[in-house]
């Protein structure tokens, strides 16, 4: 819906895009690293490990919204290059 849209600059929603990329490294190597440690210390592999449980749910819901955001900056170049290419044919045609 229209009224559920927020408009932000180009360059904040590529910080954002940026700084979630981090944080899924981060993710990424805190999961096994944790498992790792639980096993290392004679943890049975059942018992709930928290902070591995929540490095794998940041990496799930950033590689969704990630590649969600990735797909808004496509849209955006494509529409901004075939404006680009639109006024410089226009350019072109009145010169």
């Amino acid at each position: 819906k229209a009224e559920d849209m927020i408009q932000i600059p180009a360059d904040i929603f590529s910080a954002i895009m940026h700084h979630t990329r981090i944080a899924r490294r981060l993710a990424d190597n805190v999961e096994p690293f944790h498992r790792q440690l639980q096993e290392m210390m004679g943890i049975d592999r059942w018992y709930k490990n928290d902070i591995a449980e929540m490095a794998y749910d940041v990496r799930s819901e950033f590689n969704y919204w990630l590649d969600e955001g990735e797909k808004l900056i496509e849209k955006y170049r494509r529409e901004k290059a075939e404006i680009n290419y639109a006024n410089a044919r226009l350019r072109k045609a009145t010169a």
